[in-house]
């Protein structure tokens, strides 16, 4: 109930008792700012000022943003606003003993003051179908004999207390790390890694599709892993690799290390699992696929950002929302199409980037967990030139799951493109580490700080390497540079290939460039490299 005149409501007492577990918790122990706008909206509701609470006030009162604050075009109330909602979900999904909950409603920062129902939780609590330790029972929404990964313990494990301790924290790691991937279910097993296992009697016993499993060897503090991912249907080996790391003390660093990369490299969006599980789907029939179906030609189109399938995956996502019209993650998805569109120039005016908009905010009032939902939103902040919204939608993204590739090598580009380029470079050496098999386009943000560097014959170099040669941006970068280089005959050339793949650009390029570029010195740069190359001179 909102404030206190309802017999059935907590008193103002209990609230503020309420308020300081919440502030005090490690939910958010890190986040002043989320702590102060609790505090400020709680404050006010008690005090009976309720009305006051608007996304202005907020601003100007809480974030000090002055009295030209705009919320309308500042979307930082909006994105604090998202995680404080999730943070106090987090909270109380976690946390059973409390005898008040506070929420924030969505369409509001008005916040709520209800009791807790003991009943309620308890149930909660003895429900097998709502285990806490397992929330892939209640969001996996693909097949469950496609996206499925038994674990394995190690093998060949020295007679080492110290070696076994590590390695149970690694399969540990493994496991929480893989978890992030919401679309993943996951088994484990607890088969003794001293006896020869079958591993495809295990995956049967649990209905696994793939097992990931491995051996250790060990020098003196010296460690090498030998890591497998079998497909239990076919018994065949779509993954393999080996990891060197010396055992230290505390262990944390080396586990992350060694967990973090193996995941990346097969449950990331250009993972092992996706390429596997799309191979197979291009044998069938392109009709009424599934989410995961779908979800897998959205992958394959992200690590290639091909134009001429664009509309291929556009029609197939908006297809599949029509039959899973609840599915945070086809949505963002399609939001991130959407965005895409509009960024390569593709629509001139601005009805996709609100459309965009409309799927993201969709996406996350269905889960605000979705880190596709962040993305897109995040994406859309960059492309309405909001540099503050982009980074703190990204920064919730990466804290859902660093370990996708496709999403923090995408922020790593565009925090280059805001000027953040030693975080957004950073972020791709940090995704390359991951994943070794980050499509190149990644290389724009090299392409972008050394043509601002005037090291054009290093720009250059990245542009050759960046997207397939019949992609317009390819064809700009490149005359840009070569104009920058003097080298007239080949700039009016890519400059000739370009306006073939695109005959608008020349009318609309000051609305297009800032959409890729964002910074407006970046912008003229480019341009400047345009108009050396011709672009000005050619019908």
């Amino acid at each position: 109930m909102i404030g206190m005149n309802h017999e059935d409501s907590p008193s103002p007492k209990e609230v503020q008792d309420q308020l300081g577990l919440l502030l005090q918790s490690n939910e958010f122990s890190s986040s002043e700012r989320l702590k102060d706008f609790l505090t400020y909206i709680v404050d006010e509701t008690l005090a009976g000022r309720g009305k006051r609470i608007k996304a202005y006030n907020i601003g100007v009162e809480v974030f000090r943003l002055g009295k030209n604050f705009d919320a309308a075009l500042n979307s930082t109330i909006r994105v604090h606003a998202v995680r404080l909602r999730a943070k106090l979900e987090q909270y109380y999904s976690s946390n059973h003993n409390d005898k008040v909950r506070i929420d924030i409603p969505k369409g509001s920062y008005l916040p709520t003051f209800t009791y807790i129902s003991k009943s309620a939780s308890a149930q909660k609590l003895n429900d097998p179908t709502l285990n806490p330790e397992d929330e892939r029972q209640q969001t996996y929404d693909g097949d469950p004999n496609a996206l499925s990964v038994l674990v394995m313990p190690f093998s060949g494990i020295p007679a080492n207390p110290s070696l076994f301790s590590f390695l149970q924290g690694l399969t540990k790691a493994l496991v929480m790390y893989l978890n992030r991937f919401g679309e993943l279910k996951l088994f484990t097993t607890s088969a003794d890694p001293a006896e020869d296992v079958d591993i495809y009697a295990e995956a049967k016993k649990v209905g696994a599709r793939f097992v990931l499993s491995g051996s250790v060897h060990q020098d003196g503090k010296d460690l090498r892993l030998h890591m497998s991912l079998v497909d239990a249907l076919t018994h065949g080996y779509i993954w393999t690799d080996k990891f060197d790391g010396q055992l230290g003390d505390p262990p944390f660093e080396l586990q992350d290390s060694f967990a973090s990369r193996i995941v990346a490299r097969i449950a990331d969006s250009f993972g092992s699992i996706n390429r596997t599980l799309f191979e197979e789907q291009l044998k069938k029939p392109l009709k009424d696929l599934d989410i995961q179906e779908s979800m897998l030609y959205y992958h394959n189109w992200a690590a290639s950002l091909n134009l001429q399938s664009f509309a291929k995956i556009k029609t197939i996502l908006e297809q599949s929302i029509k039959q899973n019209p609840y599915s945070a993650t086809l949505k963002a998805m399609l939001s991130d199409m959407y965005n895409t569109h509009y960024k390569w120039g593709l629509s001139i005016f601005g009805e996709d980037l609100d459309l965009a908009l409309k799927l993201a905010k969709e996406a996350l009032d269905l889960d605000n967990r979705c880190r596709y939902a962040h993305w897109a939103m995040a994406y859309n902040c960059f492309l309405r030139g909001d540099k503050e919204g982009f980074v703190e939608f990204s920064r919730w993204a990466l804290e859902l799951n660093p370990h996708d590739t496709n999403i923090l090598a995408s922020i790593g580009v565009n925090m280059v493109m805001v000027g953040n380029t030693d975080e957004g470079m950073e972020m791709l050496g940090s995704a390359l580490r991951l994943n070794p098999h980050v499509p190149r386009w990644h290389r724009i943000a090299s392409f972008v700080v050394h043509y601002l560097n005037g090291e054009y014959e290093l720009a250059l170099s990245c542009a050759k390497h960046i997207t397939p040669n019949n992609d317009f941006w390819t064809h700009l970068m490149r005359a840009a540079v070569y104009g920058q280089l003097r080298d007239f005959p080949t700039a009016k050339k890519e400059v000739k290939e370009l306006l073939s793949l695109w005959p608008a650009f020349k009318e609309h390029n000051y609305l297009i460039l800032p959409r890729f570029f964002f910074r407006e010195g970046t912008v003229k740069k480019i341009m400047e490299g345009l108009e050396l190359a011709g672009l000005n001179h050619i019908d």
